[in-house]
């Protein structure tokens, strides 16, 4: 039997609640994305995307518009912005149109199709970019990570888009975002191999730490690469930290970053080119706002998406379009500490996509008629429920007891 009635789960107009009400409060409160996110925070992210009226289209496009002249973009642009980063297609003109019309209609890649693909891209550096079976390959060496082909070559053929970017740079880096990336090429644990058959496991939980390392280990790998690295430092720190980061579980991973951090080794990071490097060089406590989904991105069906809490509480994806800013400042942003600024630009975009974020009252009218519902429950069956504080005690039918 529950006790005195309360002001949500039976009469309205009596202040005090009881524990069971306020402990289910609790629990929604603890449960909300970024409790602690300033509300000036929300409120100019929700002005960038456009106000309360807005399409999807110019959601992102207002999103590309503020990130366009920052330099969470400048690090992926080429020195020239007139360079198109594509010296020589591995299609004829006229097949390349083909090509182009049936990667839009997701209608498959023929034989000759794949070995053109094969043959790769000449990038105005030199690099040869190919794509084998799924994979994409620099230089004749394979980048052992999945990836949005179809994608990948949409943009590397849309002679307008590329102009001025780097898009290996680009490709290397999204692919650290969204999966987990092990040097040492360990098998997954059969669950997750099991799942991953069976299509149940779409993401993996990668923090901003996670992102941070893989993204600027991929990008250094590709500076050494081409021997344009300018630190000396930059070709062991990243590799460092990869291999202490690979193979550990999700709550070893963060547990990592945590010593990370509190063990102030992020203070002896480098000067780096990356913007992000020097964000968390800068954190002083890891500082991660609590029940934010990760990723912030997903692949979906070869389709990359950003994950965003809808109006009713619910993660829902918005698929990316491929244009080199919205790529270059997801990266950054992604990459960057929660402690940031641009860690809190994603994650109040992510919380303001749908709809300009609101505070509402935990107590509302949904939540009241749940609690008065639970109440009728329990006096219903005053001989199997017992109430003691925030605790629930209940008789099931075989005579088995359940704490809730």
């Amino acid at each position: 039997m529950i006790g005195e009635a309360c002001g949500i789960c039976q009469d309205e107009n009596i202040d005090t609640n009881c524990s069971i009400c306020i402990r289910c409060v609790e629990l929604t409160e603890e449960s909300k994305w970024a409790p602690s996110l300033p509300l000036e925070v929300h409120q100019r992210m929700a002005d960038v995307l456009g106000g309360p009226v807005r399409s999807l289209r110019k959601r992102w496009k207002n999103l590309e518009r503020f990130m366009a002249h920052t330099p969470d973009v400048d690090w992926a642009r080429l020195d020239d912005p007139e360079m198109d980063p594509v010296r020589l297609s591995p299609f004829p003109e006229e097949e390349e149109k083909i090509f182009i019309e049936k990667l839009e209609n997701r209608s498959g890649i023929s034989g000759y199709e794949k070995e053109r693909l094969e043959e790769g891209f000449v990038m105005s550096d030199g690099t040869l970019l190919s794509f084998i079976d799924g994979r994409m390959w620099v230089d004749r060496r394979p980048h052992e990570a999945r990836i949005p082909t179809e994608q990948y070559l949409l943009l590397l053929m849309n002679s307008d888009e590329r102009k001025g970017w780097d898009l290996v740079k680009l490709f290397l880096a999204i692919s650290g975002l969204y999966q987990t990336i092990d040097l040492q090429g360990r098998p997954q644990r059969y669950m997750h191999r099991f799942h991953r058959l069976f299509g149940h496991m779409e993401r993996e939980l990668l923090s901003p730490f996670d992102a941070f390392v893989q993204s600027s280990f991929l990008l250094d790998q590709n500076e050494r690469r081409k021997k344009k690295s300018m630190f000396r430092e930059e070709e062991t720190w990243t590799h460092e930290l990869m291999n202490r980061l690979s193979g550990r579980r999700p709550r070893q991973r963060i547990k990592f970053a945590r010593r990370f951090i509190r063990n102030n080794e992020n203070k002896m990071l480098p000067p780096s080119k990356w913007p992000w490097v020097q964000r968390w060089a800068e954190v002083s406590k890891n500082a991660d706002h609590s029940n934010v989904s990760y990723p912030f991105m997903v692949s979906t069906k070869g389709v990359l998406s950003l994950r965003t809490l809808s109006k009713n509480g619910s993660v829902r994806r918005a698929p990316i379009p491929f244009h080199p800013v919205l790529l270059a400042g997801l990266v950054s942003w992604g990459s960057s500490p929660h402690a940031s600024k641009q860690g809190e630009w994603l994650i109040a975009t992510q919380m303001n996509w749908s709809s300009a974020y609101e505070n509402a009252e935990t107590a509302d009218v949904p939540f009241r008629r749940s609690m008065q519902f639970l109440r009728g429950v329990l006096e219903q069956f005053p001989n199997d429920t017992w109430v003691h504080r925030d605790r629930l005690l209940v008789r099931g039918m075989l005579g088995h007891f359940y704490e809730i």
